[in-house]
């Protein structure tokens, strides 16, 4: 007489065993990636890799990656470099990008602003309140690659021989100790990023902001050609939204003394 009870237990293990293979074929197939992203030091923005504060861009950046399932490998590196690797497609993105940087980039909503002034020694003469008074400039260190507004990259071009442009992961750390050393007259520079510095920088002390010019926005940007790039910029702008909403964005930017936007 057959074994009814063992053959009924194969039948119904052999039926679970084709459900499991359909649901697993309907499931979603997900892949954990690394957001590979870099950009010099510039803080709030984003600062010491691997510390307690990375900065409040990168937080963000880590924040959307985690949500979607994935990680951040976050570093420092010249600006310029950063750029070119991330528009070939040999790192994901950069954070901290003004809208003179778009070329060749997929970017997400602003993550912040940038007030470009320039900074001298206590004491000195120079006022800057519209493009006119650039002609009273006699020396200025900028960080090479960086994009700044109209009215100071068309003197730029035409003063040549006025720039000093520093180069390198502690570019802005050079152009104060040139300043200090009054190798130059004045630095440009965002004002967050210098305020933020006043905290760890003695030698800001005695170096006030001569004038602001008009400020433009900040993004995070990601390479065009990298067809992962949109689905990045998606969860980024998803995140922010979120925190915004949720109250915990602006958390975030107290713990960095940085404004909103």
């Amino acid at each position: 007489m057959p074994n009814c009870q063992g053959s009924n237990r194969r039948t119904l293990m052999k039926t679970r065993y084709i459900l499991g293979l359909a649901v697993l074929s309907l499931a979603p197939l997900t892949h954990a990636d690394v957001w590979t992203i870099r950009a010099d030091n510039w803080c709030p923005y984003n600062c010491e890799p691997k510390s307690a504060q990375p900065g409040y861009m990168i937080e963000i950046i880590q924040a959307a990656a985690k949500t979607a399932g994935h990680t951040v490998d976050y570093a420092t590196t010249p600006w310029s470099r950063a750029l070119s690797e991330a528009r070939n497609g040999q790192i994901n993105g950069v954070v901290g990008m003004a809208t003179g940087d778009r070329e060749g980039m997929l970017v997400t909503d602003k993550l912040g602003v940038d007030t470009t002034c320039f900074f001298v020694n206590a004491g000195d003469s120079l006022k800057y309140s519209s493009p006119a008074d650039l002609a009273k400039l006699q020396s200025v260190g900028t960080i090479q690659s960086y994009v700044y507004p109209d009215e100071f990259m068309n003197w730029q071009k035409s003063n040549p021989s006025k720039v000093q442009s520093a180069a390198g992961d502690n570019a802005l750390e050079l152009n104060i100790k040139k300043l200090t050393g009054k190798r130059f007259q004045a630095f440009i520079e965002n004002e967050t990023v210098v305020n933020y510095l006043r905290k760890s920088q003695p030698a800001l002390k005695d170096v006030v902001s001569a004038g602001c010019m008009e400020s433009t926005d900040l993004f995070a940007g990601f390479g065009a050609k990298n067809p992962k790039s949109a689905d990045i910029v998606k969860a980024i702008n998803a995140k922010t939204a979120e925190m915004k909403k949720s109250g915990e964005l602006k958390k975030l930017l107290d713990k960095y003394g940085a404004k909103a936007w």
